[in-house]
């Protein structure tokens, strides 16, 4: 009996130290699968909504930037969703063909500048444009 008082009691400790640390606050967090919509040609244009909004620099700019495939974009926040939204959007050009077919996988990441700079990324389909898209309406913008 003994015995399994005192087992009852180890095991929260090891369960405790289980548990991976707390997310760092600055890390940003995807809410809801960002996509990615080709526009024209070689241009698509990564939308994307986070947990919470990324505050701007001094200058108004938001200090994060977005890649697809490595091809980085500065983010800007969608029309019409106010201040303090977490809904933004960014457009690179991508090279070739087949990175521009519809259907083709591309990694998109988030990264806010600073010291350390944090990132958060994904894997998407490019798809073709529908209607809501420049509003952010499939992440409920």
């Amino acid at each position: 009996v003994l015995l399994l008082a005192v087992t009852a009691l180890a095991a929260p400790a090891t369960t405790a130290a289980a548990q991976p640390p707390p997310a760092d606050p600055a890390t940003p967090t995807f809410a809801g699968r960002p996509y990615l919509v080709r526009e024209d040609g070689a241009r698509v244009t990564l939308y994307l909504r986070l947990e919470r909004a990324i505050p701007p620099r001094f200058d108004g700019e938001i200090p994060a930037t977005a890649q697809v495939d490595g091809r980085r974009s500065s983010l800007a926040a969608l029309p019409g969703t106010g201040t303090g939204a977490a809904c933004y959007s960014a457009a690179v050009r991508l090279d070739g063909d087949d990175a521009s077919r519809l259907g083709s996988r591309h990694t998109v990441a988030l990264v806010l500048d600073g010291a350390p700079a944090a990132s958060v990324t994904r894997r998407v389909r490019l798809r073709g444009s529908r209607e809501g898209d420049a509003r952010g309406a499939p992440l409920a913008c």
